[in-house]
């Protein structure tokens, strides 16, 4: 499945959700939705800080980040969106590599964002039933 295809299923804002989320979901598949911030930017990267907030750059900013909100306000989106989507495995699989390589996440323990699956990505990628998608 081509990312852009993958980005279009997601995409939060026909899912109805904010234009905040539909840029963070831009952040973290590397999609430009359409939403800038208020400088005029795009957002280019995502990290998690280690006490779960989101600090984010954008193509208008000088460097450092900004601060974008809460990690399990994130998280329990993501799962939203995971979820109203009705992803296949093969998707879903895309989803949580594509995540993986472009969010930089320090919490103690990476979290899959769907609550239907549980557990570490590491973990949810060596199951049999992603190894068999």
């Amino acid at each position: 499945m081509k990312n852009e295809q993958l980005a279009e299923k997601l995409n939060p804002r026909k899912l109805g959700f904010s234009p905040k989320m539909t840029a963070l979901v831009g952040a973290i598949l590397g999609y430009d939705y359409g939403v800038r911030d208020a400088r005029g930017g795009l957002l280019t990267s995502l990290s998690i800080t280690s006490d779960g907030f989101i600090i984010c750059d954008s193509t208008a900013s000088d460097g450092g980040g900004a601060f974008v909100g809460d990690a399990s306000d994130l998280d329990r989106n993501l799962s939203l969106i995971l979820n109203t989507a009705k992803l296949t495995k093969t998707e879903l699989k895309t989803f949580k590599s594509i995540y993986a390589a472009r969010v930089t996440d320090y919490r103690s323990e990476r979290k899959v964002v769907a609550d239907d699956y549980t557990g570490s990505f590491e973990e949810e990628l060596n199951s049999q039933d992603f190894r068999d998608a």
